[in-house]
């Protein structure tokens, strides 16, 4: 059992009825350090032959702290701390401004303090040194990647007055704003977590700066319950639907052919990607109909490595490609509709595709009565013979070889490879017979 210690002030209460610890001292005091090294691995803190702080199984997040005190740098001997929180840590480097404090034998450190509202540059205010030749004269490094990159804003949006009465910008509106919570790394990355309204949205964002209308740069996944894509993120459009090089624009048909447009301005399109889904001014807006999510980057890729992958859509699920679309399997593939249509001009119905197989019955039932048709002579019938009176039955046995049916054979069965050349061995057709 741990030794316990008896407090000689235990028997004093404070004002609010509870007994306190001590009245010589808090439990622990808030210091003010200056950044010196940072340990994001085990590699950096073998280099700088810093020990490991007694009970710690792991460096990460750890760094070397000079105290100060007031203003100057203290003559105080470096210290290694940890991160006061277990599971949040911020990004932190040489030349930041920290909290640091000792609990109970340990040291720990919040931080970096925020000391100029930039998400990258975050100098230590008390810091007074000269210039070295690692360091500037804000204590960074001379090698520490400087990048302008401004704290995230929240920029005026007419979601945020929609249905309100309010008019934008107005003392009224002013006084209801409120801000997001976002969690923003050094390099223009971040996660907001916030509102357009009452209407809650989520924006994870990569390698982009400033406001909302900038994040249709980089990469982006956003889940938002109002507003259009355009009303969320400025101008955007499908890259499949970008102009070519042709200077021909192209758009991404869902439904082509004798699908009819919409006769309703409540019944939104269903043969061209509606890039107004989400607009509360469109008629056909629908409070209970407004979420959706948005991802877009320079390259995605979705892989599932051990399991399937599902896609499901109610309604239309819509592919567009600015040049090729390739699909590829090791398996077999399985098209299941009620029509198939390849080419737009197709849904005129006007050309079917063939079945080979009862193409295949169709000529053999023609080769046969060609085989079997006589001529007669003096009501004598013979074959039917060439232009050089050679017969013709020889030529024509060979044809009906080639159009005999194909065995079947295998688990599953299927057809094997046979004289009928043009009836393939891999692509099928369903027969004119359904359930």
């Amino acid at each position: 059992m741990p030794k316990r210690f008896k407090n000689p002030l235990s028997s004093i209460a404070n004002q609010f009825g509870v007994t306190v610890d001590s009245v010589l001292q808090p439990d622990f005091e808030l210091h003010l350090g200056h950044v010196e090294r940072v340990f994001p691995s085990s590699k950096e803190i073998k280099k700088s032959k810093v020990s490991l702080p007694s009970g710690d199984t792991s460096i990460s997040q750890m760094i070397s702290i000079s105290p100060t005190t007031g203003i100057l740098p203290s003559g105080r001997k470096k210290f290694t701390a940890r991160p006061l929180l277990r599971g949040v840590s911020d990004s932190i480097t040489r030349g930041d401004l920290v909290l640091y404090t000792s609990i109970a034998g340990k040291r720990f450190y919040l931080g970096p303090l925020n000391t100029i509202n930039n998400p990258n540059y975050s100098p230590d205010h008390t810091y007074i040194g000269s210039v070295g030749d690692s360091d500037i004269s804000s204590g960074y490094s001379k090698t520490f990647d400087f990048k302008d990159v401004p704290k995230l804003e929240k920029l005026p949006n007419l979601l945020d007055a929609f249905n309100t009465n309010m008019e934008v910008g107005s003392e009224q509106d002013l006084e209801r704003k409120f801000t997001d919570m976002t969690l923003e790394g050094r390099h223009g990355n971040s996660i907001r977590i916030g509102s357009r309204r009452e209407k809650p949205q989520i924006m994870i964002s990569n390698q982009t700066y400033g406001g909302i209308e900038s994040y249709a740069d980089g990469s982006n996944i956003s889940l938002t319950s109002i507003g259009s894509i355009k009303q969320n993120f400025g101008i955007f459009t499908l890259a499949c639907d970008s102009v070519d090089d042709t200077n021909n624009p192209r758009k991404l048909f869902i439904n082509h052919g004798n699908d009819p447009e919409s006769q309703s301005d409540d019944i939104p399109v269903q043969n061209a990607f509606d890039y107004d889904y989400g607009n509360p001014v469109k008629p056909s807006w629908s409070d209970e109909k407004t979420n959706q999510i948005i991802m877009f980057s320079d390259r995605i890729t979705f892989d599932a490595k051990r399991n399937d992958l599902t896609l499901s859509a109610y309604r239309n699920i819509n592919l567009g490609a600015g040049k090729n679309f390739t699909l590829t399997n090791r398996g077999f593939s399985v098209i299941e509709s009620n029509n198939i249509y390849i080419g737009k001009e197709a849904k005129n119905k006007a050309q079917p595709m063939v079945l080979g197989d009862e193409l295949r019955i169709l000529l053999l039932e023609i080769m046969t009565i060609l085989q079997d048709s006589r001529a007669l002579v003096q009501g004598v019938p013979i074959p039917l013979v060439d232009q050089k009176s050679a017969p013709m039955f020889d030529r024509i046995q060979r044809i009906i070889i080639e159009l005999e049916a194909r065995t079947l054979s295998g688990d599953p069965e299927l057809p094997q490879p046979g004289p009928t050349k043009f009836l393939s061995q891999y692509h099928y057709v369903e027969q004119n017979v359904r359930p």
